[in-house]
């Protein structure tokens, strides 16, 4: 079966690479289709046999790379060459492009499988939840940061996690969905609204760059997805405010911006607010001299419309976000929740925050030497932070009239979303690096556009300088990216044995704290249901955050507490207290696991 799967994926990757180069040769549409299909046929019995002649010695995801490397080169230079064409600079980035994101998939399989933690695996516990429960909004689940979960990542992780058994090839099956949606919003965002091949640019700078964050970025796809909703609100608000395309983005865009609400007031931050001030900056400005209210008439319907348009969905999606709070448990730790600092002293740590913040995603570490690998790296992220968030958006506001319509509303919008989200870090306190994240990423597509509109359309010897040195740099942090994967087969083995013990062990259920639960759960297929418990100097309690508070019920079943050597030293004298007698104890792979006869929470009295 997995043969057959890899059969099927030669024959697609370089039918795509090689049919979007040949689309561009100056050849009829017959000669373009048989060129294709011959093309595709030879290097596809190339792959097959080199396949199934070297699949016992690589791995399908090793293998995979290395072949998708290969199509990209036959697809982007040797074609081009037979059919004498040029081969510009935006074919080298195309190429350089698909390679970035065939290394970034390949991290994500890899490297992302080995190091799953309870964060990422969260996700894939919301998705089982709701297929037992069958609803989207499970009423036993209990949320965290008081955010509701309407269009998230579960849905994505979802289907990969019914089909398959092994949950953690599902579970990063999920995240490499979401970045492919993300990735496809950003492609037509950048031929359909901006007009240019920023894209070419913008794809490797959010997969390569974000070293900081590449956690959440990558291998969670936590935050990747606001991209996607920054993207396609930003696209529908401004094809509404020139008149393209009303009827049908009017509809699509006020659903969009209720589910987005019904998941957390930080989308009216993120999303809303800025979507509204950008059509009404754009409207005074347009009437800053009209002298009576009549010549702006025909504005002022306008401005009244889109705020309607805009704020009243928000409106109604945020009560239902209410709603479902009633419905739901949303636990809410003050994670998204604004509130004023307390002195104007904070305000000013909390100002340079934000600008550390900045760098950081972009993979600063402090106390690094200069001249080191990490100094290096620290440099590279303050070159790329301080051009793409500070310099390219200035340059791009002085010749801000030389663009067209679209181009001026996505800034403008930019720039509101960025300058409110620096307010909420200075005056509200939230100074974590991936509250910046946001304003990195709509910093990245106004700087790519800029870059393809004024560098890669009027080419010189100096441009050609830095574009080279762009892909030399890049091709630094693809490799760094590679080499993060090594020894992740080994890696991921390791987790899955030790499950595998407490499994043969005749276990199903038990409890640990929440770093070592659900990924642990992961691990083991769903055969064991590992529940998250806050321990503490006075003793253990049930951990309600992103889990079904169905696991803290009492079942007539042996259970086991799995605890790490530092939480043992913190309470294991009173385990007897707290649970009773284990019937077992042991050390598995340096964790230490107490075995009981019946549940646990039946004698410590959680449910």
């Amino acid at each position: 079966m997995r043969s057959v799967l890899i059969v099927m994926l030669l024959f697609i990757i370089p039918l795509l690479l090689e049919e979007g180069v040949i689309y561009n040769i100056n050849i009829s549409k017959r000669e373009k289709s048989t060129r294709c299909i011959f093309a595709v046929i030879v290097v596809n019995v190339i792959g097959i046999v080199f396949y199934f002649s070297l699949k016992n010695l690589w791995t399908v995801y090793e293998y995979l790379l290395l072949y998708a490397i290969i199509s990209i080169i036959v697809a982007t230079l040797i074609l081009p060459l037979l059919y004498r064409e040029i081969l510009n600079i935006e074919r080298i980035l195309f190429m350089f492009c698909l390679l970035v994101v065939s290394v970034a998939f390949y991290s994500i399989l890899t490297y992302g499988q080995a190091n799953i933690h309870s964060d990422t695996a969260t996700a894939t516990i919301l998705a089982q939840c709701q297929v037992r429960s069958r609803s989207i909004f499970p009423r036993t689940w209990c949320y965290a940061n008081g955010e509701i979960w309407v269009l998230g990542l579960n849905l994505f992780v979802l289907p990969f996690s019914v089909l398959l058994q092994n949950q953690s090839l599902a579970r990063m099956l999920g995240s490499v969905l979401l970045t492919i949606t993300v990735l496809t919003v950003m492609y037509y965002h950048s031929r359909k609204i901006f007009n240019n091949q920023s894209w070419l640019l913008n794809i490797p700078l959010l997969l390569l760059y974000l070293r900081g964050t590449l956690d959440v970025v990558l291998y969670q796809a936590a935050y990747i997805g606001q991209i996607l909703w920054i993207v396609l609100t930003s696209s529908m608000v401004s094809m509404i405010f020139y008149g393209k395309r009303q009827k049908r983005s009017i509809f699509y865009l006020t659903i969009l911006i209720i589910l987005l609400c019904m998941g957390s007031v930080r989308y009216i931050a993120e999303n809303t607010i800025p979507l509204w001030g950008a059509c009404m900056i754009l409207l005074y400005v347009r009437n800053q001299h009209a002298e009576r209210i009549e010549d702006c008439k025909d504005d002022i319907k306008r401005a009244v419309f889109m705020s309607i348009l805009i704020l009243l969905p928000s409106l109604i999606g945020l009560g239902l976000y209410k709603i479902l709070c009633n419905w739901c448990f949303v636990v809410d730790t003050g994670a998204n929740s604004l509130q004023f600092v307390r002195s104007l002293q904070d305000c000013w740590e909390n100002m340079i925050a934000a600008f550390l913040n900045i760098f950081q995603n972009f993979g600063f570490v402090g106390g690094a030497e200069i001249f080191s690998v990490e100094g290096i790296g620290n440099l590279i992220s303050i070159i790329f932070g301080g051009i793409i968030v500070f310099i390219v958006p200035v340059l791009q506001l002085v010749r801000l009239k030389e663009e067209k319509e679209t181009v001026v509303f996505f800034y403008i919008f930019g720039m509101l979303h960025n300058f409110l989200m620096f307010l909420i870090v200075i005056f509200c306190g939230k100074t974590v690096e991936r509250y910046m994240l946001t304003s990195v990423f709509v910093s990245i597509i106004i700087t790519s556009q800029y870059v393809a509109k004024y560098w890669l359309k009027k080419v010189n010897l100096q441009k050609v300088a830095i574009i080279i040195c762009f892909i030399v740099v890049s091709s630094v942090q693809c490799f760094a990216l590679f080499r993060q994967s090594t020894g992740w087969q080994k890696d991921m083995e390791a987790q899955k044995e030790f499950v595998q013990k407490l499994v043969n062990m005749g276990l199903r259920k038990g409890y640990a704290s929440y770093w070592k639960a659900y990924s642990n759960e992961v691990y083991s297929d769903l055969q064991l249901q590992i529940s998250g418990i806050h321990i503490g100097e006075n003793g253990i309690a049930p951990y309600y955050w992103l889990v079904d508070s169905e696991v803290f019920h009492v079942e007539d079943e042996n259970t086991f507490l799995l605890l790490t050597q530092e939480e043992k030293d913190t309470i294991g004298g009173n385990i007897p207290t707290l649970f009773g007698e284990p019937t077992e104890e042991l050390i598995l792979d340096g964790m230490y696991v107490f075995v009981f006869d019946y549940d646990i929470i039946k004698k410590a009295g959680w449910s």
